[in-house]
């Protein structure tokens, strides 16, 4: 009986395994879309800013860019929100990648104590 139970087991790691896969299929293209939006929108964002374009931040603050210098900056305090975005899809991905490593590990430890039951 134990080794039907560790079976079952098994099946559903390895069904949670294919979960996450899909999981980290859509989590990789929201990754790959917050990154490129956030690209995008940067490099604009750097050109308004050469031109003279003032942006508003916090709902209030109005900031224009001085020198060339601290260009890349401004605009990433512009872009923080889609930053946030970037970072928080970035983390997912991750997490989910984890997951996964969490759950493979957990099915060779089951696998183990199927051989062994099996061998008994």
């Amino acid at each position: 009986m134990e080794v039907i139970s560790v079976a079952k087991v098994i099946n559903n790691i390895i069904g949670d395994i294919g979960v996450q896969r899909k999981r980290l299929d859509e989590l990789a293209k929201h990754k790959a879309r917050t990154e490129a939006n956030y690209q995008k929108t940067i490099t604009t964002t750097m050109v308004a800013l050469r031109t003279g374009q003032k942006f508003t931040i916090e709902k209030e603050e109005q900031v224009g860019c001085t020198s060339e210098t601290n260009l890349k900056k401004t605009a990433e305090g512009v872009c923080s929100e889609l930053l946030y975005d970037k970072l928080v899809a970035e983390s997912g991905y991750k997490n989910c990648i984890v997951n996964i490593e969490c759950l493979k590990s957990q099915l060779n430890a089951k696998q183990s104590i199927l051989r062994y039951l099996e061998n008994e």
